[in-house]
Order: C-alpha cells, then structure tokens, then sequence
C-alpha cells in the first residue's frame, strides 16, 4: 500500500526541509542528504564520494521511516551493524511526521548519526 498523496505531499515538503537544513551548502558538492519513497516506506539516506573513486557516489542509509495506513502514523527503523532494519528502541509510532525527523535529527541514541 501507498501513503496517501496529500499526507505524502506533506511528508515530502518537511523532508526535503530537513535534507536542505541539515547539510551546510558549503559542503554540498561532497554530501548531500535525501530520502526515496517505495510504497508506504521511506528511506533517508546520505549520499557521498566513494572513498577510492572520487567521481563515483556512494550512499549510505540512516533511517527507515514507514507509514501504517490503518492507524495513520509512522514507525521508525534504524539499520544495524549487519546492515538489517531494525524497530527503533522503545519509540512507539507517531502521528506527526515532524516527530519523527526531530528524532532523527536529535538522535539521543547516537544510532542515526553516531
């Protein structure tokens, strides 16, 4: 199933926010942060040179964010040292979108930005 489009609509505009404040423009040309929406899943992730191939990008996923349509909130996933999606630590789904990016953003558990 899809997130609907006016809550997607939604869900975008505070997103591509989020990408834009959080990495500093001078930088930009080295680090960009951006997210995809698959069905009812959306993946942030950061986007980087490759540490040997300079002129190739490589990407690298923070967090998974996925939308229950039947409850109408998001749940959040962080990805583990083996590279598995696992339920963010005792955080209940939430009904904002802008929740959950605060806890991205905030990152009290060192699990999205070390």
């Amino acid at each position: 199933m899809t997130i609907p489009r006016d809550i997607l609509i939604n869900t975008e505009s505070k997103l591509s926010l989020y990408c834009d404040k959080k990495i500093p423009k001078a930088i930009r040309d080295k680090l960009t942060l951006d997210y995809k929406v698959k069905g009812n899943t959306i993946i942030l992730f950061e986007r980087r040179p490759h540490f040997i191939y300079k002129n190739k990008k490589i990407e690298c996923s923070i967090a998974k964010i996925k939308y229950l349509p039947i409850t109408r909130e998001w749940k959040l996933y962080y990805m583990d040292r083996n590279l598995r999606w696992r339920k963010y630590w005792n955080y209940e789904p939430k009904k904002r979108i802008s929740t959950i990016i605060k806890e991205i953003d905030e990152d009290p558990t060192c699990i999205f930005w070390g």
